[in-house]
């Protein structure tokens, strides 16, 4: 699996506490847990990728990151 498509997460629960700040904290609890299973910097390089690269998570997601 790649590990990218917890940048996509990430992003969700980002947008969620912008649009209503009452779910901050649990929203705060699950990138925290996300951000534990994003891609290290070794990872990155082995699937030719690096920081500020922008990745299309393909399937059902259908979301384009950008690997932080």
């Amino acid at each position: 699996m790649n590990k990218c498509v917890y940048f996509a997460a990430i992003d969700k629960f980002q947008r969620a506490k912008s649009v209503d700040p009452s779910v901050a904290e649990e929203a705060n609890k699950l990138i925290a847990n996300c951000s534990a299973h994003t891609p290290k910097p070794e990872d990155l390089f082995f699937l030719g990728l690096k920081k500020g690269d922008n990745v299309n998570i393909g399937g059902w997601i259908g979301e384009t990151v950008t690997i932080r």
